[in-house]
């Protein structure tokens, strides 16, 4: 019993807290967001969604794999599937680990993504600013 109290005061070990903390919206790679939420679709478990710089937009429903939430990406267009997401809150580096697998293809590839509630709008204005800079030249 003296092992158990060794977590961390109000940490449970259920899934469900572990999950909450992957809910966000997180950058990683020059700007690229996706976002990870519940689910209202279907109603439970978490979502995983990313719009890619040509506008289409990939999706998949999350479920736990042991140490990682994975989930299958389709795009919305056509159901095509894109490949394999997975994952992992690291509590020590305040981030999280995604690792993704092409379909078709039996490598990961790994990003490490930050938190970015105030960092989106920034992103946004940017991007604003940087197409109007591009039309000015």
């Amino acid at each position: 019993a003296g092992m158990a109290m060794s977590r961390a005061p109000g940490r449970a070990a259920l899934p469900s807290s572990k999950d909450d903390r992957v809910i966000g919206s997180w950058s990683y790679r020059a700007g690229r967001t996706y976002h990870v939420r519940h689910d209202t679709v279907q109603g439970q478990g978490l979502v995983f969604e990313e719009t890619h710089s040509d506008g289409r937009e990939v999706r998949g429903a999350l479920h736990s794999d042991g140490e990682w939430l994975t989930g299958q990406l389709l795009f919305q267009d056509n159901g095509d599937v894109l490949g394999t997401v997975r994952l992992q809150f690291v509590e020590e580096l305040g981030s999280l680990v995604s690792q993704f697998q092409p379909h078709g293809t039996s490598g990961w590839v790994e990003a490490f993504a930050s938190r970015c509630e105030a960092a989106e709008g920034l992103q946004e204005l940017r991007s604003v600013l940087g197409s109007r800079e591009q039309a000015t030249r």
